[in-house]
C-alpha cells in the first residue's frame, strides 16, 4: 500500500510540475502573457491644430493593424521640461484661463483609429504653445475585457510605462510611412 501511494505521490509531483499559471494579460496576438512584448508607445511629432470658429478640431490617426477590442489606449501631451527631461501631462486636460476661457484636450480611439481633441471657449486661447510643434506619447495597452476599467483609470506616464512594463527606450514614431496611416484632419 505504501508503494502505491509513493507512486501515486510521485505521478501528482511531476503532472503538477508540467502546470504552469501565466497571470500575464494576452497580448495583441492573443498569447498569454505577452503584455511586456505586445504593450506598445508611439510618438506623434510635430502636430499643428488649425482653429475654426466652432470651438473645436481634431486630428486622427488611422490603426493599421487595427488594435483588438479589449486593448486601450492612453494618450500625453509634452507640457514641457523640467532640468532637459520631458514633463508629460495625461489627456484628457483642461486649462482654465481669465474671462472663464478654457481649452480642453481629449482623445478617444476605437479599434480602428486615434482621434486627439482640441476644444477650447475663445480663439484667443489658442497660442502657439498650445497648438503648434505639439508632442504626443501614445500607449497602446494590450489587456482582458474584466481589467479594461482599471486600465482607463488616469496615470501618469512614468506609472503608465512602469505597471504595463513598456518600454519606451524604443518608441515608434507615428507617420504616414509607418505603423499608422496619413493623419485625417478635420477641422
Amino acid at each position: 500500500m505504501k508503494r502505491i501511494f509513493i507512486l501515486l505521490a510521485t505521478i501528482g509531483f511531476f503532472g503538477l510540475q508540467s502546470c504552469t499559471i501565466n497571470d500575464g494579460t494576452p497580448g495583441r496576438d492573443g498569447t498569454p502573457g505577452r503584455d511586456a512584448i505586445n504593450n506598445e508607445v508611439f510618438e506623434i511629432r510635430n502636430v499643428n491644430f488649425i482653429g475654426n470658429n466652432q470651438g473645436k478640431f481634431a486630428i486622427t490617426y488611422v490603426l493599421n493593424p487595427k488594435i483588438k477590442s479589449s486593448d486601450t489606449v492612453l494618450v500625453f501631451r509634452k507640457s514641457g521640461l523640467d532640468n532637459g527631461n520631458i514633463v508629460w501631462e495625461s489627456l484628457p486636460k483642461t486649462y482654465y484661463f481669465s474671462n472663464s476661457q478654457e481649452l480642453d484636450y481629449n482623445y478617444d480611439f476605437t479599434e480602428n483609429d486615434i482621434s486627439i481633441n482640441i476644444s477650447y471657449t475663445n480663439q484667443n486661447v489658442l497660442t502657439p504653445n498650445f497648438i503648434q510643434n505639439q508632442l504626443f506619447r501614445v500607449l497602446i495597452i494590450s489587456a482582458i475585457p474584466s481589467n479594461k476599467s482599471l486600465i482607463n483609470k488616469q496615470l501618469s506616464y512614468e506609472e503608465a510605462i512602469t505597471k504595463y512594463k513598456i518600454d519606451d527606450s524604443k518608441v515608434t514614431v507615428l507617420n504616414k510611412l509607418n505603423k499608422l496611416k496619413k493623419p485625417l484632419i478635420s477641422h
